[in-house]
């Protein structure tokens, strides 16, 4: 039984691992991030922090793995979302 919940516990972790590394790949190929809201981003990286940080507490690996990666990436989203806001915004002053 202990298998079978390590396994869930598992390939969840790599699951959640790995989605944010979507809206990342998406945000680049769109050159865009206007539709993403900061609130969220900035909301996601206090949750994952705080389970990261009970990942640490309790020992377990498969929690502070996902969390922290989460943490990183939205980092660099709101990197990405400053960097292309700024970008289209002066785009847009040039051709006016």
């Amino acid at each position: 039984m202990d298998t079978y919940i390590y396994f869930i516990g598992m390939v969840s972790s790599l699951l959640l691992t790995i989605t944010p590394l979507f809206q990342l790949y998406n945000t680049y190929k769109l050159k865009s991030a206007q539709d993403i809201s900061i609130y969220f981003i900035i909301l996601q990286i206090v949750a994952s922090s705080g389970f990261t940080t009970y990942g640490f507490l309790i020992n377990e690996i498969w929690i502070i793995i996902p969390n922290s990666s989460i943490v990183l990436s939205n980092i660099i989203l709101i990197f990405m979302k400053n960097y292309y806001n700024n970008k289209n915004k002066n785009n847009n002053n040039n051709i006016v």
